[in-house]
């Protein structure tokens, strides 16, 4: 199976420097596992991207590295934010950007690796990111990390309604926004995810596969209200391979988000339409340059000394912007409650977990 020639085909839209590009699976037969892109093309996707990114940008923000100010960074991020929503709406070849932050706290876009394992419980889907090198399969604070097709199928149901639902706008929004853990019932665990304008979505996890983070449905509108806040105030992270990330920089104060979140989870608002809802049928007639030319033109400049916030580790998606001249940093006392509350939750869900069929990450391993 080394032939690029042997998978199935898919031609990339949307890349200037990739025009007509076949993308193609890597099979593993054998697993019962399928990757997309193909490892072997994900370095010439990931050149591509950040050619075409990075030319249109203003010098200053090209030549940002770990030495730039936590404003310079966050200026990156943002153009890199957009960019991916730019190229995630609607795509139809599957192919998925995310932008994040590397251990210098640079920002850059990582191309999605999709995987996808058939089991039988379903088919599960696993998410590895490339940045210049394959990184570990995503996980979830400290935990495997998987949507079953019925968490997609749900959502494309619930939220996309005769919308054509799209899997890279999907991703974008689950590792790119706020998110909260929530009790449905008694014992079942669902991650409140913060959809736009105030509105939610909530994947249930599944509750008969211990220590892991594998959803199984989209909850409806009149489920999600029902939910019922979970005792831990803890941050959600999304991380690269198992246990929980050291903390290595100041932490943002997650219990005063956590009280937003849930005044606004409380006025109960339905989920908003999507990008693709509102009229928008490609995203042929919007190019990176107006996008670039907008952001100069409104753009407001953070004041000196801001510094950029994490929930925990350098990779989280989700951060705070702090002001050096009202909050003391590092915040170590922070940093240190917040994991500490991690732990304690992972050691009362092991103690509660009932012994129940292990596990499709823990029988057999998804090849990089």
């Amino acid at each position: 199976m080394n032939s690029l020639d042997q998978h199935r085909q898919v031609r990339a839209s949307g890349l200037k420097y990739l025009p007509d590009y076949a993308l193609v699976e890597q099979v593993f037969p054998e697993d019962g596992v399928r990757l997309f892109p193909h490892t072997e093309q994900l370095p010439v996707i990931y050149r591509a991207v950040h050619r075409e990114f990075f030319e249109q940008l203003p010098d200053h923000l090209v030549k940002t590295d770990h030495r730039g100010t936590d404003a310079r960074k966050y200026e990156l991020y943002s153009a890199a934010f957009m960019f991916c929503e730019l190229k995630n709406a609607l795509r139809e070849d599957g192919l998925a950007f995310i932008p994040y932050f590397r251990k210098d706290f640079v920002p850059r876009i990582a191309i999605v690796q999709h995987a996808t394992r058939t089991t039988p419980k379903g088919k599960w889907h696993f998410f590895g990111l490339f940045d210049e090198k394959l990184l570990p399969l995503l996980h979830l604070n400290g935990l495997p990390f998987a949507l079953s097709t019925h968490v997609l199928d749900r959502y494309a149901e619930r939220v996309c309604g005769k919308t054509r639902f799209s899997l890279p706008s999907f991703l974008h929004l689950i590792f790119t926004s706020n998110g909260l853990f929530m009790r449905v019932g008694d014992n079942a665990l669902a991650l409140m995810i913060d959809h736009r304008e105030e509105s939610f979505i909530a994947l249930t996890v599944a509750p008969d596969i211990p220590q892991a983070h594998y959803f199984t449905t989209c909850l409806t509108a009149a489920q999600i209200s029902r939910l019922e806040p979970d005792q831990h105030t803890i941050p959600v992270l999304f991380h690269f391979g198992p246990g929980l990330p050291e903390n290595v920089r100041y932490n943002c104060d997650y219990a005063n988000e956590h009280e937003h979140f849930i005044q606004m989870w409380k006025k109960k608002t339905l989920p908003s339409p999507l990008l693709e809802d509102r009229g928008i049928k490609d995203d042929s007639h919007i190019s990176w340059h107006t996008i670039v030319k907008a952001m100069r033109i409104h753009h407001t400049p953070l004041r000196p000394g801001t510094r950029l916030a994490f929930q925990g580790n350098m990779h989280s998606t989700y951060f705070n912007l702090m002001d050096a001249a009202k909050t003391p940093l590092p915040i170590e006392e922070k940093t240190l409650t917040i994991r500490e509350k991690m732990e304690k939750k992972m050691a009362e869900e092991k103690a509660a977990a009932q012994p129940s069929t292990p596990p499709p990450a823990e029988t057999a391993q998804i090849p990089a």
